[in-house]
């Protein structure tokens, strides 16, 4: 009796109809591709017959059908493992350690007669955090010392038939010790233009990438991180979410609502303001009322831009204000400082009638 939705060989035998070559082998990976189902193992990759994910062997061997199971191999002179699969413009992008492929078709369909693997890059490459799809990019990236540099592929109908080498854009050449390393995951925004990146050797921070694109050009990029109270498990996004999954693993005061070893949600939205020049921050301070805190608002360098709006060293000065407030008898002050300046800040103090 079949108890998996997994087929066996109904034709052939183990010369004319061999097995999959991921049998006995350590799987790295499985993916999705053109309605197929496709698992790397070492230095092969092999996908389903077509809508049939459950079968890996010929359905008949006549002939060899378009439909059929695509089993193909690395052909390179260096030993290669293959790690991850990334799906995009029709064709596939293979990742190893040290270099990548792309898997697409001579002409036609994709089949097993017209399946073709070709060296494009050789990149370092960190499996622990898998690459990502996000929009037309693939996002990868790759330890150098005490950091991590974080790459992109932008993929267009040349790439995806490409047999020459390609190369990546270094997004975070100009900061490398800045991303932690041991990122284990990637994830992105392809509308609002977010990248969140995390490694559990900085369990509480996620890193953020904002891109503003202008005209399919990259007006403004800019690198920066969220610091949470708790260790961060796992983050994604939905819709226009991000979702943060934490644990607290220490021990908390009985008079707190939260136990040690607890797990903990965060949904945080992403939408952008309508009104850029009205977005409104409260703080939620649920403490004694009658007792001191701080808050705390860290505004971005001031940039000058061009008349396109792009980043230059020549252009206007964009000067910006801000507006507060604070509750009836309040007690308050209040201190600006610049960041760029040492002992550089105007401090105001006062009493609300």
């Amino acid at each position: 009796e079949q108890t998996s939705g997994w087929n066996d060989r109904l034709v052939g035998d183990y010369d004319t109809a061999p097995n999959p070559s991921f049998i006995e082998k350590p799987i790295s990976s499985i993916f999705f591709h053109n309605n197929r189902l496709g698992i790397l193992s070492s230095d092969s990759v092999v996908m389903s017959e077509l809508g049939e994910y459950g079968n890996f062997f010929p359905t008949t061997i006549r002939t060899i059908p378009d439909t059929d199971v695509i089993d193909i191999t690395v052909a390179t002179r260096d030993v290669t493992s293959l790690k991850t699969a990334s799906s995009i413009s029709g064709a596939l992008l293979l990742f190893s350690e040290n270099s990548q492929f792309i898997l697409n078709s001579t002409g036609g369909t994709l089949s097993p007669e017209t399946a073709i693997i070709s060296n494009v890059s050789s990149y370092n490459y960190n499996p622990s955090a898998p690459a990502t799809v996000i929009g037309n990019k693939v996002f990868f990236t790759a330890e150098s010392g005490n950091g991590t540099q974080l790459f992109d592929f932008e993929f267009n109908s040349v790439l995806a038939t490409a047999s020459e080498n390609v190369a990546a854009n270094n997004i975070s050449l100009h900061i490398p010790t800045y991303l932690p390393t041991g990122i284990t995951t990637i994830v992105g925004h392809s509308i609002l233009g977010y990248i969140f990146l995390h490694s559990p050797e900085d369990p509480k921070s996620v890193y953020v990438l904002n891109t503003v694109t202008v005209d399919r050009q990259s007006a403004q990029r800019a690198f920066h991180k969220w610091t949470f109270e708790y260790d961060i498990r796992g983050i994604n996004i939905v819709k226009n979410n991000l979702n943060i999954v934490f644990s607290n693993s220490a021990a908390i005061s009985e008079n707190q609502f939260v136990k040690e070893n607890s797990t903990l949600y965060c949904n945080l939205s992403l939408d952008i303001p309508v009104d850029i020049n009205n977005v409104e921050y409260k703080d939620d301070y649920e403490g004694n009322k009658l007792s001191n805190y701080e808050s705390e608002v860290r505004m971005s360098k001031w940039q000058l831009k061009s008349q396109d709006g792009f980043g230059t060293i020549r252009g206007r000065l964009q000067i910006r204000t801000a507006l507060f407030s604070v509750a009836d008898g309040s007690k308050y002050t209040v201190r600006m400082v610049n960041d760029s300046l040492i002992n550089n800040s105007t401090v105001s103090t006062g009493v609300m009638p």
